[in-house]
Formats: C-alpha cells, sequence, structure tokens
C-alpha cells in the first residue's frame, strides 16, 4: 500500500509539477500498527508512518521542542530525565539528518510545467531506522508523562 501510495503521488506530481515549487509533507496513517516492511518503505521513500504508537518524526521533534520550552522556563526534572531528554533530541537529530535526504522536497524538484527532476537515493538502513524510530517513540511518550508530572508537580508546589 505504501509503495502504491508513493507511485500515485509520483504520478501526480509529474503531471502537475507546479505543486514541487512548494514544500510537501508525505504521511501515510494506519489504524494498524505497521509491518516492519511497511515502516521501512515509508522510511526509504520519504513518507511520515503514523499508527497506534507511532507518531510522525516531525511531530516528535515538535514535541521535543515543547519540551525544551518547559525546561527553559524553569521547569525541574531529575538529572537522569534531563540526561534521557538530551539522548533523545540526539536521536532526534541523527534521524532527521539520516531521513532528511528520502524527503520529497529533496528528491524531486520543478524542472517546467511539463518536467520534473527526481534524484535516485539508496544504501539507507532502513531496518534499523524502524527500530531507532519505534524507540523514539516510547522515549517520547516516556518523557511526556515525565515532564506532565513534574508540570503538575511544579503547580502544586506553587
Amino acid at each position: 500500500d505504501v509503495i502504491v501510495f508513493f507511485a500515485k503521488v509520483i504520478d501526480y506530481l509529474a503531471l502537475n509539477t507546479a505543486f514541487l515549487r512548494r514544500d510537501l509533507v508525505l504521511a501515510f496513517m494506519s489504524c494498524f500498527q505497521f509491518e516492519h516492511t511497511g515502516l521501512a518503505a515509508c522510511l526509504g521513500l520519504g513518507i511520515h508512518p503514523i499508527a497506534p504508537s507511532l507518531r510522525p518524526l516531525p511531530l516528535l521533534v515538535d514535541n521535543a521542542r515543547r519540551m525544551q520550552n518547559s525546561l527553559d522556563n524553569g521547569l525541574s526534572v531529575q538529572p537522569t530525565d534531563r540526561a534521557s531528554f538530551d539522548d533523545f533530541c540526539a536521536t532526534l537529530n541523527r534521524l532527521s539528518l539520516t531521513l532528511g535526504p528520502m524527503d520529497i522536497n529533496h528528491r524531486c524538484d520543478f524542472f517546467s510545467d511539463t518536467s520534473m527532476l527526481v534524484r535516485a537515493i539508496g544504501g539507507l538502513p532502513t531496518g534499523a531506522l524502524c527500530d531507532d524510530l519505534r524507540a523514539a517513540n516510547a522515549e517520547c511518550s516516556r518523557l511526556l508523562e515525565l515532564f506532565r508530572a513534574a508540570q503538575l508537580a511544579d503547580r502544586s508546589v506553587c
């Protein structure tokens, strides 16, 4: 299904190349967990997977920014939780840098009203990236709970 979705996107863009002048974000949503091969296909094709317990990378990054804002505004968390948060941010940075070239905006470019450029990209370790994305999602959920508890504790002290 993911590969068919990607093929349809490429077909649509080939007929409507002007869309390549804008930032595009491809997402594939499922009400079921992705099989490992489906998740790998999403990552390799630059598609953001969304499923139960699986946030897309841009949402993980947004969650991390919100947690960082809370820390910058004085939220107090345990030193071990702060270290875990820093590790989480490092993982997100690594995932973003690794998956960045797969993004449709880097892979395809507008050439003319009837033509587009497509770059071939290969050699991505999608199996390991699937595991990293799932682990980042689990860590995000854990950290969000810790941050919520810390915010409640800060409010009850005031």
